[in-house]
């Protein structure tokens, strides 16, 4: 699968909207804290639809 420089641009412009984030650094500083967060849940039942590390 090949995707273009434009459709990339346009779908981190899309996630920086979503999530109100100005810089595409904090994408990855979100996520990583998703993850974690996801990871220390000690409630959580079933899948949490986040992968593990």
């Amino acid at each position: 699968m090949c995707l273009s420089e434009g459709t990339m641009r346009t779908h981190v412009s899309r996630i920086l909207v979503k999530l109100g984030l100005r810089e595409r650094a904090r994408i990855v500083v979100v996520a990583d804290e998703t993850v974690l967060s996801a990871e220390m849940c000690t409630d959580c039942s079933g899948d949490t639809g986040v992968p593990r590390v």
